[in-house]
């Protein structure tokens, strides 16, 4: 079995190419109400990491409590459209992952959930410039 490759960002820390030009790694957050492993993926270009997904990193360190809690605060709403009440919430959805694709017109991030309600597509929030953009299904963020 091939050793998988790796490289290290100065701003997103060592990554290990997953797929195509996704490359990953390990992350844990407090989110929800209790600690997640989540991966930390970032979606780079054949002429390497762009600036506007250093600006998203850069954003979610320096931001990260204030982020989760409103993504965490959109994700709750969106679920309750779904019939999710507050009490059955953490049996429904947990985070899986925090994105950083490239190709975006400014610095974008994204926080994905398994969701309980659409197992096919589950659920993003989106976040462009360090503010909220929208909630929905991955494909928000993917």
């Amino acid at each position: 079995m091939a050793k998988a490759k790796v490289i290290e960002d100065p701003d997103f820390g060592e990554l290990r190419h997953e797929t195509a030009n996704v490359w990953v790694r390990d992350f844990e957050i407090f989110h929800l109400g209790k600690k997640w492993n989540v991966e930390l993926y970032v979606s780079i270009s054949d002429s390497g990491v762009e600036e506007d997904q250093r600006h998203a990193i850069q954003e979610f360190k320096s931001n990260t409590p204030e982020l989760l809690a409103i993504a965490e605060r959109e994700i709750r709403k969106y679920a309750g459209e779904y019939g999710i009440s507050d009490s059955k919430f953490t049996e429904n959805v947990h985070p899986t992952a925090i994105g950083f694709p490239y190709a975006q017109w400014k610095p974008t991030l994204g926080i994905l959930y398994d969701v309980s309600w659409d197992e096919s597509h589950g659920a993003a929030v989106r976040f462009e410039d360090g503010q909220f953009v929208e909630v929905g299904t991955q494909g928000v963020i993917l």
